[in-house]
């Protein structure tokens, strides 16, 4: 009856083995359609497209991670274009996740997508992400030769550096230069050389270099575009502000806004507009021109507001109230601001809240869809399932036949551990140790009769010890060292200041309920008393140290005997300490290691190290 519910599972592998191959080739088709149609300006349609492919790629594994980087960056430039960043920077770090040495798009797209997971939490403050971006585009880049890939990783780095540390700064700034010297690009060179500027202004309160810097920018004309000439005047602007000569400054940012109006239109350039007009807003309140921040403040709430920064709505609240407490208006214009502002958060929320439900809308008929064409797959697969049932029944008797021979090896495999541990009790209880022990007895009782009396006290024990021992897979630890110092004792009476013992724990305590496996140090620890210390003229010292090692516990056995025996010598290999090295291999997976230390006065002797297998009971 135990074979019921394996065979139900095999039908059930064999059944979805029929389901997925057809499931996988249509996704990919689906997938690969959903990325190539163009959308336009149908934002709603594109997310619902993007989160069906989202789902499949969710569902199926063995789709490709280059569809994965091509739907996730799809999505984070959706929720870019919805302005909401949190959304977007998390489909972009998720796409630049999955892109390594083996699946790497081209420069100009591995480019784009970096850039943009960059910006994304650059626009947010998160800065520590931002450098997690780099640090992960520094990872991909192909090689040294690769210039404008390592000059934009530079950037990346040395933009977050330049509102922190200026050696750090400076240090990737420099670097970054490097590369622009091998690209010779005037306009790359240049978004250097205003990074420069920020820094002589910053950390060395050079004003007069930085604006040298920005004057020799300035002086280039047309050769820059809009963009860069948009990064001096909006530069030069911040200093002069920092300087206290506002109408210097209220003039360079009027010149910034031109610059910008003249880039391509994209968010970006909404985003920089309404920081530019909160710049000409603060400039203006502290001209006095009350009237002219107004205007720029109304400006700004007639902008995307979905699409500004978190730091720029922030501020044209601040300049609102700066203004409303400056000019002492009265109570009921303060009260017509506050309805104002609400108005604005109510606006930006009520955008993000209506893109969020005509999305969730589309997305929930897609779903419909997607479910329909489910049931669909399932009514043809149920139809092929039927083709299926006599390659089952084949797997079913061919399982049955597995399930035979497993069952044959398991026991025959614990028939061999069973008459292994009888040849481990066989060896361990050594013929010569036991003759011994009885000679050293039947000497004592005629020499020492109560010494003999307390001899064969302890050797009836260990006997008892050893047999009971040997009668279960696991014995507590405590009762294994039990054993293991009555056989030492033992040991010492037969020889009596021949050597010195020590039993030593580390991270595990005598009486924790610890079980391992019997009789496995014994052999190891006579080794070095009947070998190590045979014919020695000094005093043989044994330590036994046992430490928990993870799942294992680790023992150690160290004697300063005679160390390894010339071959001409050496007696027969012991057949316990064979027999438990290779039962500790095939448990364990580690063998027994055996060092010696040969023939050096006072550092001779050998070290027995293996790991033995716990468990929190007696059962193996």
């Amino acid at each position: 009856m135990k074979t019921i519910p394996y065979f139900i599972v095999v039908l059930l592998l064999v059944v979805s083995c029929q389901d997925k191959p057809v499931d996988l080739q249509q996704s990919n088709a689906i997938i690969e359609q959903i990325h190539a149609r163009e959308y336009g300006t149908q934002s709603d349609s594109i997310y619902s497209e993007l989160k069906k492919a989202d789902r499949l790629l969710h569902r199926f594994d063995k789709l490709s991670d280059s569809l994965r980087i091509t739907n996730d960056y799809k999505l984070g430039d959706y929720f870019s274009q919805q302005g909401r960043l949190d959304s977007s920077s998390h489909y972009y770090f998720r796409a630049i996740s999955n892109i390594d040495e083996k699946i790497n798009p081209s420069d100009s797209i591995r480019s784009l997508i970096f850039y943009n997971a960059w910006e994304s939490f650059s626009r947010q403050a998160r800065f520590g992400d931002c450098i997690a971006v780099a640090d992960k585009f520094s990872e991909v880049i192909a090689s040294d030769d690769n210039y404008n890939q390592y000059l934009l990783n530079y950037y990346y780095t040395s933009s977050y550096y330049r509102s922190r540390t200026y050696d750090k700064a400076t240090e990737y700034n420099q670097i970054q230069k490097k590369y622009i010297a091998k690209l010779k690009d005037p306009l790359i060179m240049a978004t250097a050389k205003i990074v420069d500027a920020q820094l002589a202004y910053k950390y060395f309160r050079d004003g007069k270099r930085s604006f040298a810097i920005l004057d020799s920018l300035l002086a280039q004309g047309s050769t820059l575009n809009h963009n860069v000439r948009r990064q001096v005047y909006g530069t030069y602007g911040v200093y002069k502000y920092f300087d206290g000569d506002f109408m210097a400054a209220k003039s360079n940012y009027i010149n910034c806004v031109n610059e910008t109006k003249q880039m391509p239109q994209n968010n970006e350039k909404i985003a920089l507009l309404g920081s530019n007009y909160g710049n000409l807003a603060e400039v203006c309140i502290d001209l006095k021109q009350y009237a002219a921040a107004d205007a720029y403040l109304d400006t700004i709430f007639s902008l995307e507001l979905n699409k500004l920064n978190n730091n720029t709505k922030r501020n044209y609240l601040k300049y609102k109230f700066r203004i409303a407490s400056e000019t002492e208006k009265s109570p009921r214009e303060i009260a017509n601001l506050v309805d104002t502002i609400s108005m604005f958060l109510e606006r930006d929320y009520q955008n993000k809240y209506s893109a969020e439900l005509v999305a969730l809308t589309s997305a929930n008929e897609k779903e419909k869809e997607l479910l329909a064409q489910q049931q669909l797959d399932q009514i043809n697969n149920l139809k092929l399932q039927t083709r299926f049932f006599l390659a089952l029944g084949f797997i079913v008797l061919l399982t049955g036949l597995g399930l035979l021979f497993y069952r044959q090896r398991k026991l025959k495999f614990e028939k061999a551990g069973l008459q292994m541990q009888q040849r481990l009790l066989r060896s361990q209880m050594n013929p010569h140790f036991t003759f011994n022990t009885l000679y050293a007895i039947q000497r004592q009782i005629k020499e020492a009769p109560e010494k003999a009396h307390d001899y064969l006290l302890k050797f009836s024990r260990l006997l008892r010890l050893i047999l009971e021992n040997s009668m279960q897979n696991y014995v507590l630890l405590e009762d294994e060292l039990e054993s293991l110092r009555k056989y030492l004792d033992l040991q010492l009476l037969r020889f009596p200041d021949k050597f010195t013992y020590s039993l030593e724990l580390n991270n595990l305590e005598e009486d924790d309920p610890v079980y391992i496996p019997p009789m496995l140090i014994q052999p190891f620890v006579e080794n070095a008393i009947e070998h190590g210390f045979s014919g020695i003229d000094y005093l043989g010292e044994l330590k036994i140290v046992l430490s928990m090692e993870n799942k294992y516990v680790s023992c150690n056995v160290i004697d300063n005997g005679l160390g390894k025996i010339d071959t001409s010598t050496k007696q027969k290999k012991s057949a316990s300490t064979q027999l438990i090295s290779d039962f500790l291999s095939k448990v364990t997976g580690s063998p027994v290691s055996i060092n010696h230390v040969n023939h050096q006065p006072g550092k001779s002797g050998t070290h027995v190290s293996f790991l033995i297998p716990f468990n929190n009971n007696t059962h193996g």
